[in-house]
């Protein structure tokens, strides 16, 4: 059985003078069976320091990553059990990660896996995603890798800007996020932070010429 959020009720007068806010709040907080008291409390006090009319807590975040799935292609329907032992009941926005593999073999049964982002690394892919949508409709958001950390190279912020219009061309803009590959720890300090600058840089420009938010 997977294991469930707790909720926390709060009632809170904020009385901050600095910024003359004077509210009287009530607050429904989830709790994750990973997260510690503590770290709720940060998260509802820091609610408080910056609170502000329309704000609200979100989803939150989980990342679980799994990249051995395009290489055990057998094993998918293992994971997708094992990830609603992670995901069910508890009020979050998830993303599984998955490195380099034969994702056109397993692409339309990893849609089955209960996460609401699939983020892949595709950068240096030969793969056909206008294809593989087509035939099967993508349903998730899509972080999209647009570095090759396998490679020395540093991809100027041209190369990563044509990685992400076609990204552009599959899916609108709110469905996706752009990420580096995977972990850059294999390349070194000064390439790892190049890499990521042209790649802020790309996403810059972008966002600059085409109104992209």
């Amino acid at each position: 059985m997977a294991l469930t959020a707790t909720i926390y009720n709060f009632s809170i007068g904020l009385s901050d003078v600095d910024r003359a806010v004077y509210e009287s709040l009530a607050l429904k907080v989830a709790r994750h069976p990973s997260e510690t008291e503590e770290h709720l409390l940060t998260r509802v006090l820091a609610y408080c320091l910056e609170f502000a009319e329309g704000i609200g807590f979100s989803r939150g975040i989980s990342d679980p990553d799994e990249p051995a799935l395009s290489v055990r292609p057998e094993e998918l329907p293992f994971a997708i059990e094992a990830m609603h032992l992670v995901t069910d009941g508890l009020p979050a926005y998830f993303i599984i990660h998955a490195c380099y593999g034969a994702f056109d073999a397993i692409y339309s049964q990893m849609l089955k896996l209960p996460v609401d982002n699939l983020d892949l690394a595709i950068s240096h892919s030969t793969l056909n995603l206008m294809e593989m949508f087509r035939r099967d409709p993508f349903t998730k958001d899509l972080s999209l890798g647009v570095l090759d950390v396998h490679s020395h190279e540093v991809e100027a912020p041209e190369t990563v800007r044509a990685r992400i219009e076609k990204g552009l061309q599959l899916l609108p803009k709110e469905s996706i996020w752009i990420d580096p590959d995977c972990g850059l720890k294999t390349r070194t300090v000064e390439e790892a932070r190049a890499k990521l600058v042209n790649m802020f840089a790309a996403v810059k420009a972008l966002r600059a010429d085409s109104g992209v938010n």
